[in-house]
């Protein structure tokens, strides 16, 4: 299976692309989570103002069934408590019946005595049909809608509660407008923008300042200085190594530099390994012509040997010739013992030169062993010079 190499500019890259990546998904996952906050704020908001005012009815409706004064003194009074009950500055209650019919409204009284049945918001829903069926479900709940706000050529949106009073069949409702959340929202999405903006330049700056912090120790793409180690590692040293120019510090300039001395002492080494086999070539001739002095020497000697053997055998027979003659005639007594001194004088000689020969053979002898040292120094050499080849033809393989 091919393997895809990426280069490390592109492998940084991507890297950058992941990290804003993730940042934009955190900052839009916080966005969302802090405009929920917000939402549940209004919500709880809205439920905590809505029970108080079903309190405050409450405490009517008990002084009317305690008999302090009549139900319609009651509701007005309830009435009347509820429309002075303002918040946030411009906030209001409203009240209506089951019947979707308004019976107070701080905002707008020109509402209150009407039947609001029919009205919709700009998207078709029927808002207070929508109230009571909220009521009449689940005793209260929220509602959103659009609603006309004062100073805004649009209707904006609106979060309302509404809780029902059973004993009087109101439905109590207020709610408050939701721009000031989305207002929220674009400002911290704003301000999140620039954070993640003013991060990812960091991490870019950060990124490329790496980048070009690797590219200048390295002097290349990493994949590039491992694959001329190993081929240099492997002993392969044909290959130059590409070198930025200029560039002496990084990785690739010195494994470049490394390329070049190696193949320098691979052949100075292969020079040597010549010479010395040349050398060891010199010695193995020189050792052949000695050996062949050596045996002539030795040759030569074993005649002299011979023949000075010869020569004392002849004496000896002289000798015995010489006893003879003295038994056989005494007069010539004078003439043998002057006879036996010449003899004794070339015998003396010939012991002389019989002792001479035999020490030549014995520094012949040396001769020959020295020689078989020399040979044996010489093939020990011719083998080194032999594995000194080998081993270069190796290196440079």
């Amino acid at each position: 299976m091919k393997q895809t190499h990426v280069s490390l500019r592109a492998s940084l890259t991507t890297i950058t692309l992941l990290v804003m990546s993730a940042l934009l998904v955190l900052f839009a996952v916080v966005l969302y989570t802090e405009r929920g906050v917000l939402l549940h704020d209004r919500e709880e908001k809205l439920r905590n103002l809505v029970e108080t005012a079903h309190c405050v009815v409450g405490r009517f409706e008990g002084l009317a069934r305690a008999g302090a004064m009549s139900q319609d003194e009651a509701q007005k009074g309830a009435l009347e408590a509820l429309r002075a009950m303002r918040y946030d500055k411009v906030e209001y209650f409203w009240v209506n019946d089951m019947s979707a019919k308004v019976i107070m409204h701080t905002a707008k009284p020109a509402l209150e005595g009407k039947d609001m049945s029919q009205l919709k918001d700009p998207n078709g829903k029927l808002l207070f049909d929508e109230f009571v069926a909220v009521v009449q479900r689940q005793g209260a709940g929220f509602v959103d809608y659009y609603w006309p706000k004062p100073g805004a050529d649009a209707p904006v949106a609106k979060l309302s509660y509404v809780m029902g009073f059973a004993p009087w069949g109101w439905v109590i409702g207020t709610g408050i407008y939701l721009d000031d959340v989305d207002r929220i929202f674009r400002i911290g999405a704003m301000k999140f923008l620039g954070w993640a903006a003013l991060i990812g330049a960091i991490i870019v700056v950060s990124l490329l300042r790496l980048h070009r912090s690797l590219f200048r120790v390295l002097g290349g793409e990493p994949r590039e200085a491992a694959a001329a180690a190993r081929r240099i590692a492997a002993g392969d040293l044909r290959e130059p190594i590409a070198v930025r120019a200029g560039d002496g510090e990084s990785v690739m300039a010195a494994m470049g530099q490394m390329q070049t001395n190696l193949r320098a002492m691979i052949a100075e080494v292969t020079n040597q390994a010549a010479q010395l086999s040349g050398n060891a070539d010199l010695l193995m001739t020189m050792a052949d012509k000695v050996a062949e002095r050596s045996q002539s020497e030795s040759d030569a000697a074993q005649g002299i040997a011979a023949t000075v053997e010869e020569m004392t055998a002849s004496i000896g027979q002289i000798a015995q010739n010489v006893s003879d003659a003295k038994s056989i005639t005494v007069d010539a007594d004078g003439l043998a013992n002057e006879g036996g001194a010449v003899i004794q004088q070339a015998s003396d000689e010939i012991h002389r030169l019989s002792s001479a020969v035999h020490k030549s053979s014995m520094q012949i002898q040396e001769l020959e062993r020295h020689t078989s040292d020399i040979n044996l120094i010489v093939n020990t050499i011719k083998e080194i010079a032999d594995q000194t080849n080998l081993l270069a033809l190796n290196a440079a393989i």
